[in-house]
């Protein structure tokens, strides 16, 4: 399938699907959950994409984890049945590592987050201070800065002599 090819949305039995059995993507109940907030109070916007005749699913399985659980008969699915068997395998791993790949901007999550006067946001994972505990993504052409090495003479010392009021980056 190429990009200039239309996609097709189907509704099939949940229990049709079949789960991929190698499928390296934890799914912990928590996150269930959150998917389950999600659908309840967001619809059900995106569906899980199968391959071949026993409705392997390629991705979504934390969907179809939350829909089965919600009692749900039906699912919408597309098929990717144009990938090769290779390829379906590639792509379930790329899909779910590409989800992964960055983090947010917090400045701009915190003015989102905050925008949301109505909204619980936490009902759907959005826990501030675990978020901040990953690693920040710095952008696609920052270098990353070279470590250096303190003297051995040094440790104790002050080593900086001002700090950023802003973010608290502390330098010489």
């Amino acid at each position: 399938m190429s990009t200039g090819e239309k996609m097709e949305i189907e509704i099939i039995k949940l229990k049709e699907l079949k789960q991929y059995e190698n499928n390296a993507k934890i799914h912990t109940e928590k996150q269930i959950e959150h998917i389950i907030n999600s659908i309840n109070k967001f619809g059900f916007n995106d569906p899980i994409a199968v391959w071949g005749k026993e409705n392997l699913i390629i991705e979504g399985h934390g969907r179809y984890l939350a829909l089965k659980k919600m009692g749900a008969k039906e699912v919408e699915i597309i098929r990717l049945d144009h990938l090769s068997e290779d390829e379906r395998k590639a792509y379930t791993l790329a899909h779910n590592q590409l989800n992964l790949e960055t983090g947010f901007d917090f400045d701009i999550l915190e003015r989102e987050l905050a925008e949301l006067e109505d909204m619980d946001m936490d009902m759907f994972g959005f826990d501030l201070e675990d978020l901040k505990e990953e690693e920040p993504y710095q952008g696609e052409n920052q270098e990353e800065e070279p470590e250096t090495e303190i003297p051995e003479e040094k440790f104790g010392e002050e080593l900086f002599e001002n700090e950023c009021p802003k973010c608290g980056f502390e330098f010489n």
